[in-house]
């Protein structure tokens, strides 16, 4: 629950921080300036893509909420039975012996969001974060398109 009130409220402060730079950039605008004027645009460029990537983020975590929630009540879920280290993190080896096993699950089924979810949460405990992340993206594009 904390870090959904942390991304709400890093949200809100961007989307102000956006807002407050489209006021200006239009205040900008307002002087005959040709430079100025170019100035405005491409703060007002900047503005439009940082708010659009806040928004994708914001619903890749929902979709992801989403899927856990269907993987929770059907009890598809990765069990957390992998021993850790003193510091938390899963042991490596554990984890790696796990990602092979779940990552057979995506050569035989490669059109399951389930699947990548899963070989999406593998990666994550061996510590393969770029990895997760394309997994999990791929996962939601897959349940984007089954709902």
């Amino acid at each position: 629950m904390k870090s959904k009130i942390a991304v709400v409220a890093l949200s809100a402060a961007c989307l102000g921080y956006l807002a407050i730079s489209s006021v200006r950039a239009q205040q900008i605008s307002e002087t005959s300036s040709p430079l100025a004027f170019a100035f405005s645009i491409s703060i007002l460029v900047v503005v439009s893509i940082s708010a659009l990537l806040i928004i994708r983020e914001i619903l890749f975590g929902l979709h992801i909420s989403q899927m856990s929630s269907v993987l929770e009540a059907e009890q598809e879920l990765l069990p957390d039975d992998l021993p850790h280290t003193t510091s938390g993190q899963t042991e490596k080896e554990a984890a790696d012996m796990r990602f092979t096993t779940v990552s057979k699950e995506v050569e035989n089924n490669p059109d399951s969001w389930r699947a990548w979810f899963r070989v999406a949460l593998a990666y994550d405990e061996s510590r393969d974060r770029k990895r997760a992340r394309e997994a999990m993206r791929k996962a939601e594009k897959l349940f984007r398109s089954a709902f």
